[in-house]
């Protein structure tokens, strides 16, 4: 969850809204704005998240978590393999 946030964050966000900036000077308060609420919103995750606990283990108690977990892993690297490398 945390490593699709920032992906998402960064790739669907920022690197747009970046390239707007440079391109039209303008527009860089504006660029310095979103990653800052980027950096904002993030740390509020994480502070949430350590609040609930979720960093202690053992993470995955059930075996259909598991299996969700084995999945979505198996997924995602699957498809870094596929668009990175062919």
């Amino acid at each position: 969850m945390l490593v699709a946030t920032v992906r998402l964050g960064v790739f669907g966000v920022v690197l747009p809204v970046k390239a707007i900036a440079y391109a039209n000077p303008a527009f860089l308060l504006d660029y310095r704005g979103v990653v800052l609420a980027f950096i904002t919103v993030f740390g509020y995750m994480l502070t949430d998240l350590g609040h609930c606990s979720l960093f202690k283990l053992p993470k995955f108690r059930t075996t259909s978590e598991r299996n969700f977990f084995a999945a979505t892993l198996v997924t995602v690297l699957g498809m870094i393999v596929k668009w990175g490398f062919f």
